[in-house]
């Protein structure tokens, strides 16, 4: 079974959208589950597993991908996970994940605990 940590810096790492286009509706329920992981065990669990899991690197690339998505661009994911038509999929508002992705940022520019 995979981490919580793991599944967010690998949401995250798939809203780049590398390669192929992505789906929309995909990138909503991406958005949506990456909320959801961090609402339930809380930014600075997640990012503490992740500073003691991962490679610095990969750390420092997953606060740079949460400060895009989640703070400096949070309106234009909030609005996917809006038009996400995956069942299941909840509208989070801005502020929320804007909330959940600076105490993100925050935790992991710290580093491990």
């Amino acid at each position: 079974m995979a981490r919580a940590s793991a599944l967010v810096a690998v949401k995250l790492s798939i809203s780049e959208g590398v390669g192929r286009r992505r789906d929309p509706r995909k990138v909503g329920s991406d958005a949506f589950d990456i909320a959801r992981l961090l609402q339930r065990h809380g930014p600075d669990a997640l990012a503490d597993e992740l500073a003691v899991l991962a490679d610095p690197s990969l750390v420092e690339h997953v606060q740079r991908l949460a400060l895009r998505h989640l703070v400096n661009d949070v309106d234009r994911t909030a609005g996917a996970i809006v038009r996400s038509a995956v069942q299941g999929v909840q509208a989070v508002q801005a502020e929320q994940l804007e909330f959940l992705g600076r105490a993100s940022v925050d935790r992991l520019s710290v580093g491990s605990p």
